[in-house]
């Protein structure tokens, strides 16, 4: 699942876009200064910066021009400050999206599909070295090969990742990846196809696709919310 760090100071507004956020499926960090937002920049990737201006240690602008050749990742602001000279300053240091304050909660998370939809996130997964492309159903490996994955496949690396961190049991796998189909309806094909996806994203010891006992399979990415 996409990964965002939300920079803001108001503990509130920062805690219910967190909640929210993590709600909505998203991996979501959340950072009360840019001190804490560099240090999680410096252990984590993410995939998107939702970036407060006005800060208790700095600006925000200046902060999206100090990182943005660097950690190479989308950021959109929040401001209280809406004026057009500030709008103009964020796109020119690179903002996807400039949202003032007040606005409407599920306004901003149409507008954090937007910009992840642009960058290509929501249709591609990062699998250890590998990267899965859920569009194209294709995986490109370390070296850059790129090697198709069936249909059935797709469907349970599809249900795993909308899942996840949930597991999914076998049987939810084999009705969503073989129910509307005229194949045989059998959990062994399901093990079968787990096997083949592991070895396709090299994850021999099975850190990324796991087994859970008495359920099914889990999608795991090791990052964690962070409050």
């Amino acid at each position: 699942m996409p990964a965002i760090l939300v920079v803001e100071d108001d503990k509130s507004l920062g805690a219910t876009l967190s909640e929210r956020l993590t709600k909505e499926g998203y991996l979501t960090s959340w950072a009360k200064s840019l001190e804490e937002a560099r240090k999680l920049l410096t252990g984590e990737s993410f995939d998107l910066i939702i970036l407060d201006i006005g800060l208790p240690d700095g600006n925000g602008l200046n902060f999206a021009a100090e990182i943005k050749d660097e950690v190479k990742t989308p950021f959109m602001f929040l401001t209280a400050y809406s004026s057009a000279e500030s709008r103009l300053h964020g796109f020119e240091v690179g903002a996807d999206d400039f949202i003032p304050k007040p606005f409407h909660l599920e306004e901003l998370l149409l507008r954090v599909k937007k910009v992840l939809a642009n960058h290509g996130v929501l249709n591609t997964v990062p699998a250890g070295e590998c990267i899965i492309n859920l569009s194209a159903r294709t995986v490109t490996l370390h070296d850059g090969s790129s090697k198709d994955i069936s249909r059935t496949e797709y469907e349970i690396l599809k249900a795993l990742i909308e899942a996840s961190p949930e597991p999914v049991s076998r049987e939810s796998l084999r009705e969503m990846a073989l129910g509307n189909r005229g194949e045989a309806k059998t959990l062994r094909s399901i093990d079968n196809a787990i096997v083949k996806l592991r070895q396709l994203i090299g994850d021999g010891d099975q850190q990324i696709i796991r087994s859970v006992r008495g359920v099914g399979y889990q999608w795991y990415k090791p990052q964690k919310f962070k409050g």
